[in-house]
């Protein structure tokens, strides 16, 4: 049963002849989640939360081959995070959200990821890791009535400790197997239904077989993403801030405290805004708010040439989060912002007045 369920969902599923690269980041992306499961279930082997940046270290220059696992972990979150961005920018430049199911459960899929990033990155124990965690935590102080206690209730105390390392060392570990069955539900209801398409929105026509004629594309972004993947190893913290070497000091903070790259547009979003209720709002909002392309019913050319331009825009938020909350990188910061909202925007108005027309 198990064997006619993998043929039949994997190994001569029906696709479209249309197929390009671009439907081949999905499964890089699971190719990835399986090498940080690995590698993450290996260093758990070695991890003590309660050292932190000793054990960080331990596992580095002790452990053998700690130090490959730990790179390759370490640099495999960002490529996660950079496929999984093509992979949400593919579906919307393609019109993917019309599978509305499959939709919403990649977004979920998403929010999930960076809750388990976001744990991750704190469990270093450096010090831009500890005050990213006293910050980020921080902001539930937002929430009415509950907010200051559920601030203690995270801390496990008045301050972030060891305690608090330990929850997220339990959230780190635990998120991912979450993650396993919300990949499978969503791998599932696309094969059910049926993928989007370079020409469509969904397959309905011109149907080809998994394998043996598309598995090739597959294996070719495999194999590059492996390629680069090892090479990475070579230049292993090229993506990563000075002061991920240095251990965490309670009393002295860093300069400039800022999350890892796949975060800081959100980070940008959320420091341009004066209120710190609205900023944290808006910062959740500017992921959550793909969740409702849903609604949208159509895939214009224009629509692509908005989505496409996004990128230029969310480029450009990230530049200005590794900058200092100074002039002029603040009054770019609201003029990149506004801009990131009004695609969106102009998008959903579009449609709402193509349906218009329609009718």
């Amino acid at each position: 049963m198990f064997l006619k369920l993998l043929l039949e969902y994997i190994v001569y599923l029906p696709i479209s002849k249309t197929l390009s690269y671009w439907w081949g980041v999905g499964s890089m992306l699971s190719l990835i989640f399986v090498v940080q499961l690995l590698s993450g279930t290996i260093l758990v082997m070695y991890y003590d939360y309660s050292l932190g940046f000793d054990s960080v270290q331990y596992i580095m220059y002790e452990v053998n081959w700690g130090w490959f696992m730990r790179v390759l972990h370490f640099n495999g979150a960002s490529f996660f995070f950079g496929l999984l961005y093509l992979h949400l920018l593919k579906g919307l430049v393609f019109g993917g959200y019309r599978l509305k199911v499959v939709w919403l459960i990649g977004i979920m899929n998403l929010m999930i990821l960076m809750l388990v990033g976001f744990v991750g990155y704190t469990l270093v124990g450096s010090q831009m890791s500890y005050w990213a965690a006293v910050v980020i935590t921080s902001l539930l102080t937002i929430i009415p009535f509950w907010g200051d206690k559920l601030v203690y209730f995270v801390w496990g105390g008045f301050s972030v400790t060891k305690v608090t390392m330990g929850l997220f060392f339990v959230l780190h570990f635990l998120l991912p197997w979450l993650m396993v069955i919300m990949v499978m539900l969503h791998v599932i209801v696309l094969h059910f239904n049926g993928s989007s398409s370079y020409l469509m929105g969904f397959d309905g026509c011109d149907m080809i077989m998994f394998y043996p004629y598309f598995w090739v594309k597959d294996f070719v972004g495999g194999l590059l993403l492996i390629l680069v993947l090892f090479f990475s190893c070579a230049f292993p913290f090229v993506l990563g801030d000075t002061e991920m070497f240095i251990g965490y000091d309670v009393l002295i903070s860093p300069v400039h405290i800022k999350p890892e790259w796949y975060f800081l547009f959100m980070y940008t979003i959320l420091r341009v805004f004066m209120l710190k209720v609205v900023g944290v709002v808006m910062m959740f909002f500017s992921v959550i708010m793909f969740g409702f392309c849903i609604l949208l019913e159509f895939n214009f050319l224009c629509y692509k040439v908005l989505w496409l331009g996004f990128i230029y825009i969310v480029c450009g938020l990230v530049w200005l989060g590794m900058n200092l909350p100074e002039l002029p990188y603040i009054s770019l910061g609201v003029l990149f912002v506004q801009v990131y909202f009004m695609v969106v925007l102009c998008v959903f108005i579009m449609d709402f007045f193509s349906k218009l027309l329609i009718e």
